[in-house]
């Protein structure tokens, strides 16, 4: 029995090592050699330790260093998993084997990324709109709307990054004023890492992408705002690095633990706030 290719994981990679030889196997291994060896070290005076001519060749390959067509691994080889990158934590079996009924051993890993981390240092408390530093919040998002009369990007919204495919934002950025009418999909794009507002400035850590499908919350009221949430799903993964990375969203523990009085948040724009 062989074992097939396992899925590698979005964001990870695969290293495949031989299979571990137990303790009797190596000390087979030795007692094999010490009797061939004994062996010809016991030959009578006079007898040649040559080989008859015309005997079939020996096979010196042993059976766990036989050739597997490609995408088939033998019994006992392991599959050691990893991540692409400090910005996605492996969950899930790091290494696992190929057992003799054709499965592979332990849980399928994936990588997920990593949420709420920057690299730069952050202010403690920031006001009246003070200009942050390139990376501080790598979760803000940047929408640009495409307006014809002027034929020009104008970046009207902000975002989060949820996930490598997902952001969330307003759901009065991408419907028509006052009603829940989705504006065509083509109309925005989506910018991640962006520091400067002018597209002239950007660097080549920009990432820009196209949205695919625009989900409006089912409770939103363009009148009293309420349920002002859409979540848009990108044309294609971003990939996450110092500048581009997903915010943590809440769960009970951190809802009693920051919702609290006196505790501080911020706000972060596109625009001056």
């Amino acid at each position: 029995n062989a074992c097939e290719d396992p899925p590698i994981p979005f964001g990870g990679f695969i290293t495949y090592l031989p299979p571990l030889k137990t303790p009797t196997q190596q000390r087979a291994a030795v007692h094999s050699a010490g009797i061939m060896g004994s062996r010809a070290a016991r030959l009578p005076v006079g007898l040649s330790a040559t080989l008859p001519e015309n005997l079939p060749p020996a096979t010196t390959q042993e059976p766990d260093t036989i050739s597997l067509p490609p995408g088939l691994h033998r019994i006992g080889e392991r599959a050691m998993y990893d991540c692409e990158s400090r910005y996605y934590k492996l969950i899930g079996s790091r290494t696992r084997r190929c057992q003799g009924e054709g499965e592979w051993s332990g849980r399928p890993p994936t990588c997920i990324p990593v949420c709420g981390r920057s690299d730069s240092p952050r202010s403690p408390f920031i006001v009246n709109g003070n200009a942050t530093d390139i990376g501080q919040w790598p979760w803000q998002v940047g929408i640009a709307r495409f307006y014809a009369d002027f034929n020009q990007w104008f970046l009207l919204c902000g975002a989060a990054l949820l996930n490598e495919r997902w952001v969330i934002t307003a759901a009065h950025c991408v419907t028509y004023a006052g009603t829940t009418l989705t504006i065509e999909p083509d109309k925005f794009q989506i910018y991640f890492g962006k520091y400067h507002r002018q597209d002239s400035k950007d660097d080549e850590y920009v990432q820009v992408r196209k949205i695919r499908e625009i989900h409006i919350h089912p409770d939103y009221d363009p009148g009293l705002f309420d349920a002002d949430i859409a979540l848009l799903q990108l044309d294609s993964h971003v990939q996450l690095n110092s500048r581009v990375q997903p915010i943590c969203l809440p769960t009970e523990q951190t809802t009693r633990e920051n919702l609290v009085e006196g505790k501080r948040g911020v706000v972060s724009s596109n625009e001056q706030i």
